[in-house]
């Protein structure tokens, strides 16, 4: 058996094994989610048919510790939804914030010290490359040439 058919036989091994955890996994956090939106979405319901909400006298005097508005925003969008939302935001590559972990690190780091990386790479690169052609000269046969004209 050769190499290429076995690292292809164990990609397809691994896919096949994966996927269903995957899909397990986003099952159990979409379950999470739910559990915890349904919850939430249950309060705000109740919130709202307290006095706090229906009467407009106490709603006013409450005035920014008024929870009103934030029940208001939680029930414009049924649990099962806003979990689904959730789950997108998980599996999306830049979602919770992940992206902008990358550009905040990047732009925090000074430009200085990433030139000094790319210079010294170059020149590393450079170095090698000239011992490498220096070696191989060294080392190699003489050619039919170099030896007529000596």
């Amino acid at each position: 058996m050769n190499i290429r058919a076995l690292l292809l036989k164990a990609s397809l091994w691994s896919t096949l094994l994966s996927l269903p955890i995957s899909i397990l996994v986003a099952i159990k956090s979409y379950h999470n989610y739910y559990n915890f939106h349904s919850e939430q979405y249950r309060q705000a319901v109740e919130y709202l048919e307290t006095s706090a909400c229906t009467d407009s006298g106490r709603r006013a005097s409450l005035g920014n510790y008024n929870l009103c508005p934030q029940s208001e925003e939680i029930i414009k969008i049924y649990p099962f939804i806003r979990s689904f939302y959730e789950l997108g935001d998980d599996l999306w590559v830049c979602g919770r914030g992940r992206c902008w972990a990358v550009v905040e690190m990047f732009s925090t780091i000074p430009w200085f010290i990433v030139g000094v990386f790319l210079v010294s790479g170059t020149l590393f690169y450079c170095i090698s490359e000239r011992r490498y052609k220096d070696s191989v000269e060294y080392w190699s046969l003489p050619d039919h040439k170099k030896l007529k004209n000596k």
